[in-house]
């Protein structure tokens, strides 16, 4: 019997933070977050404030979480070969690349709206993490951040509305991310 309740706290408690996910995401859509308000979140998720507040400790909260449950959607879809061309072949790496972005794109552009800078900065560091595989080498550390840094704030500037010619901005990348990890 307590296995059975505890099913259906575990489903209540799921589908409590899907609605809240959902509603959050509907309110980002048309506001910053720091427009959102708990009230207004709460009452078209159709639940209190205490219970956003059991799961949540602020909007921020919620925004980092719902963020960072994005950015491992799409670091999931790298596999370990994906990450080992970033270091032998960056031309095939990077169109890779932006498949897992633009998969993820409608939640990216949502959750990043008016915080792009923190969203692309939390990408890039899990990135970084991912390349470098549980090393502690600074060195190694730095250069990666400044390469994926650079990858990722072009491949977002250049999709983003901006007209361009994508063999050229992937051959450039391709050619600087080269350089760099070779050296």
């Amino acid at each position: 019997m307590q296995q059975n309740t505890q099913k259906k706290e575990d489903l209540r408690v799921l589908r409590t933070r899907q609605k809240i996910y959902r509603c959050f995401l509907d309110l980002r859509r048309k506001k910053p977050i720091e427009e959102i308000r708990i009230t207004d979140l709460c009452e078209k998720a159709g639940i209190n404030r205490a219970t956003f507040y059991h799961h949540y400790e602020d909007i921020y909260a919620l925004s980092d979480e719902m963020e960072y449950s994005v950015i491992e959607r799409y670091q999931q879809k790298l596999t370990k070969e994906d990450v080992e061309m970033f270091f032998s072949e960056p031309d095939q790496f990077l169109p890779r690349l932006e498949d897992v972005i633009n998969s993820e794109r409608t939640d990216i552009e949502i959750l990043s709206n008016g915080r792009k800078a923190v969203m692309y900065s939390k990408m890039e560091e899990k990135l970084v993490d991912l390349l470098m595989a549980g090393e502690e080498d600074e060195r190694k550390r730095i250069t990666l951040t400044y390469a994926v840094g650079g990858a990722i704030h072009v491949i977002y500037f250049y999709s983003s509305g901006r007209s361009y010619d994508t063999e050229l901005l992937r051959e450039m990348i391709c050619s600087m991310v080269l350089r760099i990890v070779k050296e």
